[in-house]
């Protein structure tokens, strides 16, 4: 056992022993989570992951007006996809980050530039008296960043659509840039 304790050791000092944000930050899930929709995405780097498993009680008495993820299809054919990772403890100082896009005149597999009027990202601080307080107004697509939406399934049967995006958001009225990168989703409307 001490030979081994001195080669863990000698190898750790041999290799220099450096750590990189992608040896402390988890993976991404590959979506669905738990069979539910679901929508993951890094934030600036960090893993952001938001979908609609929960319990029966949580969903009964959530008091939420729409699910954590939520998809629909708008009158014009647009699809638009809502998602907050609410389904984290909820806690003093904790942040929620919401996201909502609209896919124009939705035709299903390819890819998509979102409506930039209708698509935002804004983050929520939970305060100390258990209520959310806005930490910033929501922002809107960076004009001058990549903002693509690209469906790789769709399932007109079932309604049921997954793909992968890239979205920036601008630094705006105090809130700092949010480049969301390796997004990926999949989901059903409840319909």
């Amino acid at each position: 056992m001490k030979n081994n304790f001195f080669l863990l050791a000698s190898l750790v000092w041999a290799t220099g022993c450096t750590l990189t944000a992608d040896d402390v930050e988890p993976a991404l899930p590959t979506p669905p989570v738990l069979g539910t929709n679901t929508v993951v995405y890094r934030l600036n780097g960090l893993p952001v992951v938001a979908h609609n498993y929960g319990s029966v009680i949580s969903s009964v008495f959530g008091g939420n007006r729409y699910p954590p993820v939520d998809v629909f299809f708008d009158p014009d054919s647009g699809l638009v996809v809502r998602s907050a990772d609410k389904q984290n403890v909820q806690r003093p100082g904790y942040v929620t980050h919401e996201l909502e896009w609209a896919l124009p005149r939705f035709r299903g597999l390819g890819r998509y530039r979102p409506d930039a009027a209708r698509t935002t990202f804004r983050r929520l601080m939970r305060d100390n008296s258990n209520g959310f307080t806005t930490l910033v107004p929501p922002q809107l697509l960076d004009s001058q960043q990549p903002a693509e939406v690209i469906i790789t399934q769709w399932d007109s049967v079932k309604r049921q659509v997954s793909g992968t995006f890239v979205l920036h958001f601008a630094a705006q009225n105090g809130a700092p840039a949010a480049a969301l990168t390796e997004g990926a989703f999949d989901l059903k409307p409840s319909f």
